[in-house]
């Protein structure tokens, strides 16, 4: 399962965004200490595990699929305008996701990874996987967006999360944003 994550911090920088830029360096320079000291001992054993003499060992290849929550946090415009994205833009970039991590586009090999909407919410009931959010509600987020490293011009990470993630252990849980301070298109935790 380590692995499914460690390869799911890929999608750092695939979803809605006009920049091509992946914020996962600036939001790792601002974590804990401790968080840093564990990632880079975990990635060398990674790096350990997977590769062998030079060449990438193989692996299991069955697909494990990971549930999905996607958060669409909207400027409170009406469902398909503007930031509050169709769901039928959801699932396409799902879909895209899943061809990405299938190998069924070029340059891209198959990790035996595929990416679910989920179906049951954390309360157990029945859900396309797809929750929506008024950000206009929180200070600075119609006009800073996300806040990383150190810009103080849009709302948190923690902040939108407390409004709208569900539980990590259970989900992968993505986040579709107006913007990024800085410019990022996106950027990924190690779970």
């Amino acid at each position: 399962m380590k692995r499914i994550f460690r390869v799911a911090i890929l999608l750092s920088c695939i979803l809605y965004s006009k920049a091509q830029i992946c914020g996962t360096d600036a939001v790792l320079k601002h974590a804990d200490v401790s968080y840093r000291d564990w990632l880079e001992r975990d990635k060398q054993d990674y790096i350990r595990t997977v590769w062998t003499n030079g060449r990438f060992a193989s692996l299991d290849t069955t697909d494990v699929i990971i549930p999905v929550a996607v958060h669409v946090i909207h400027d409170n415009e009406s469902y398909g305008a503007g930031t509050n994205l169709h769901d039928s833009v959801v699932v396409n970039l799902i879909n895209g996701l899943n061809k990405k991590f299938g190998g069924n586009t070029p340059n891209h090999v198959n990790m035996h990874i595929q990416f679910q909407l989920a179906c049951i919410d954390p309360i157990g009931n029945f859900t396309n996987g797809i929750t929506r959010f008024n950000g206009s509600v929180l200070t600075k987020y119609h006009t800073g967006g996300l806040n990383i490293g150190d810009s103080t011009n849009g709302v948190s990470a923690d902040t939108i999360v407390k409004y709208t993630g569900w539980p990590v252990d259970r989900y992968y849980n993505i986040y579709i944003v107006n913007k990024i301070q800085g410019g990022s298109a996106g950027y990924a935790y190690y779970p």
